[in-house]
C-alpha cells in the first residue's frame, strides 16, 4: 500500500497508538453514514462483492489518518489491495472500512469498520466498530480488551470485557 519503511510496533508504541486509532476508527464510521444508501452507486469488485462510495469514504478517512499517525508503518486496505506490495515485514495495519456492505446497502445498521496491527504475523492491536450502533470494542494482546459507547464526537468511558 504505502511505500513507508516498515518499523516493528510493540504493546508500548500500540497502546500509545490507541486513542487516536479509536477516533480514526469513529470518523471513518461518521464517513460511511454521512452517505446517502437510497442515492449511492453500488459497483463490483473483482470478486463479485460490492464496494460503494461509503466503503472509499471510510478507506480514505482510515489511510490517510494512518498515514500521519504512524507513517513507518505499512498498510493493507480492503479496498486497495491492488496497491498491496507485500511480503510485509515487522507490523502493518489491516483495515477493511466497510466490512459488512451488503447489509449497509440493505440498509441494516450490522457493519462495521475494522483496523487491526500486525507485528511479525501476528494481531497485536484490534478496533472494531459498529457506527450505525454507537459500539466499538478495541484491545492489546496481553493488556486486555473493552468496549466503548459513543455518539459522534463524544466517545463513553472504556468498560472492560473478557472473553
Amino acid at each position: 500500500m504505502n511505500k513507508a519503511q516498515s518499523a516493528a510496533v510493540d504493546c508500548d508504541k500500540a497502546a500509545t497508538l490507541l486513542e487516536s486509532l479509536t477516533e480514526l476508527v469513529i470518523r471513518a464510521g461518521e464517513a460511511i453514514l454521512a452517505v446517502d444508501r437510497s442515492a449511492m452507486r453500488v459497483a463490483g469488485k473483482g470478486d463479485g462483492s460490492p464496494v460503494t462510495e461509503a466503503d472509499l469514504a471510510a478507506d480514505h478517512v482510515i489511510v490517510e489518518g494512518l498515514t500521519r499517525l504512524a507513517p513507518h508503518v505499512s498498510l493493507l486496505s480492503e479496498e486497495r489491495v491492488h496497491l498491496a506490495t507485500p511480503p510485509y515485514k515487522d507490523s502493518f495495519f489491516l483495515i477493511d472500512p466497510l466490512d459488512g456492505t451488503k447489509e449497509f446497502v440493505a440498509g441494516r445498521d450490522e457493519f462495521t469498520v475494522n483496523v487491526a496491527l500486525v507485528t511479525h504475523g501476528v494481531p497485536l492491536l484490534g478496533i472494531v466498530s459498529a457506527p450505525a450502533l454507537g459500539l466499538l470494542w478495541r484491545g492489546i494482546v496481553g493488556r486486555g480488551a473493552e468496549r466503548v459507547r459513543f455518539d459522534r464526537a463524544t466517545i463513553g468511558a472504556a468498560e472492560p470485557i473478557h472473553s
